[in-house]
């Protein structure tokens, strides 16, 4: 019998899907909206904090999406850089394994993100 998805994460379940933010980040990026915020199922101030999975696997999308649009970014700029230097420039060179660097990281996240709808856990 399969194992039923979980609906809620803690945050070592965060951990175990790759995000390695620490609990002082996650406050700051919760606080700022830039994280999905957490909540106690006792209401407790000091009971372990929970994530709605939904909340996490959108925002983990979204954060490929932005790093799909800033590859994208990257790209057209280089293009017109190339245009103004010369191929073998090392300001060239550089810009095209950071955007090869980012394409891969994507790939990784969208690898990640649909992992975690088909299994729901890494």
């Amino acid at each position: 019998m399969a194992e039923p998805t979980k609906l809620l994460y803690d945050l070592e379940d965060l951990r175990q899907i790759g995000i390695e933010l620490s609990r002082v980040q996650i406050d700051k990026a919760e606080r700022s909206g830039a994280f999905p915020g957490s909540f106690t199922l006792t209401g407790q101030p000091q009971a372990k904090r929970h994530w709605l999975r939904s909340a996490i696997v959108e925002w983990l999308e979204q954060r490929a999406a932005g790093a799909a649009e800033e590859a994208a970014t990257k790209r057209q700029a280089m293009g017109a850089f190339a245009k103004t230097r010369s191929a073998r420039s090392p300001s060239l060179i550089v810009a095209q394994r950071r955007v090869e660097d980012l394409e891969a990281k994507l790939e990784l996240a969208r690898k990640r993100v649909a992992d975690i709808l088909v299994n729901g856990q890494r």
